[in-house]
Parts: C-alpha cells; structure tokens; sequence
C-alpha cells in the first residue's frame, strides 16, 4: 500500500482544469464556504464517526457513502490557491509558532492512545489539527519570504525540484528502511527516508528519459 496516495494525486491532475476554472470565478465567501463544507464534511464528520461508539459512528461512516463532489484532498488544494491568492491573515510569528508546537505535540502524543482505551476519541485532534498546522506553517514561512539566507536559499532550490520525486517514492523507501529500523522509531524512520529519497532522486534525476518523469 506504499502507493495509496497516488490515485488521489491523480484525480486532483485530472480535475485541476475545472478546479481552476471554479475558483477563478468564485468570490472569496463562495470559497470559504467550499472549504467550511470540506471541512465538516471530510475532516470533522469522519473523525467524530471513528471514535465514538459503533451505533453512532455508522451514522457519520454513510456520510461518506453520499459525497459525490468534495474529496479528502480537494480542500488543501483550494486552500493553497486562497493563501497564495486571495487571503491576508493576520499574523504574529511568537503566536503562531506556541500554536504550532503544542498541536503538533497533541497531534503526536495522541497516536500513541490504544484503539481500545476510552481515551481514543482524543484522536479527533490529529485530524482536526491537521489544516491548521499545514496553514500557519505556510505562513511563517510566508513572513521570512526575502529574509532567508543565502545557504538556506540555495538548499530549498536545490531540494525542490527533487520534491515531487521524493513524495512519489517515500513510501517504498520507509517499507524497505522499516525492515531495519523499528517502525515506532520515528525520528530515524523519518530522517533515514528523507537522506535516502534525496539521495535516490538526485541520481534518477541524472537520467536523461527519466528526468523528465520527476519535473
């Protein structure tokens, strides 16, 4: 299952046209009210559902039996046109940095809850923190933009053109490294894959034919 991401990106390819077309032509309010109804609808109504007793949660698992239009993944991808387009957020760096933290923090420590224990519902938290660590990150690396360094500069361009590669073939890479390495161990988990997908990219990327795949 390395690759069950893979059919999302695919759909999100193949719909981008008419996505863009609906957002060039919707106002801020009918975007915002797009990403309201992504979020209950993807976000908060399958968390509520896996976490409370089977009576209640098969209520909120046929939801997902009813959606025809939003996806799991459609949501980050307005959200990203609307931050680099069409929203001023207020921001204040020390806030938004403590925010951060302390979700992600929440956002870790509740996967370690057993499926079996009362507190599992905590889980909700993971789920529903998700956006919004993706949307303060993005814009305190918004803030420093034309403040970074010359040796960060240079690091960032020479890792994005391999991002694309790295995101296909993460997946193979932390099942063959968690053959070594204990799955639970993550911080190695994630820094071994990251040192071995860059690396791994950078070399195919030195292939004429297949460069052009990875672009």
């Amino acid at each position: 299952m390395a690759y069950w991401f893979i059919y999302s990106l695919f759909g999100l390819y193949l719909i981008s046209p008419f996505i863009k077309l609906l957002v060039d032509h919707m106002n801020k309010s009918l975007l915002n009210y797009l990403l309201l109804l992504w979020m209950i609808g993807d976000i908060i109504l399958p968390a509520i559902g896996q976490f409370t007793p089977p009576a209640i949660g098969n209520v909120f698992s046929l939801y997902s039996m009813a959606k025809i239009i939003l996806s799991s993944y459609l949501g980050y991808f307005v959200m990203g046109y609307l931050l680099t387009h069409k929203t001023k957020l207020k921001f204040n760096l020390s806030k938004y940095v403590i925010i951060i933290v302390i979700l992600f923090v929440i956002k870790v420590a509740v996967r370690f809850i057993p499926a079996q224990s009362p507190w599992a519902f905590l889980n909700i938290a993971s789920s529903l923190s998700t956006p919004v660590i993706a949307v303060m990150l993005f814009m305190c690396f918004k803030f420093f933009e034309g403040k970074y360094s010359n040796c960060f500069t240079k690091s960032v361009e020479f890792i994005a053109p391999l991002t694309y590669g790295i995101y296909l073939s993460h997946g193979l890479i932390i099942n063959f490294i968690g053959k070594f390495i204990s799955p639970n161990n993550y911080p190695v988990i994630f820094l071994a894959t990251l040192v071995f997908s860059i690396i791994m990219i950078y070399i195919i990327r030195k292939i004429p034919v297949i460069k052009n795949l990875l672009a």
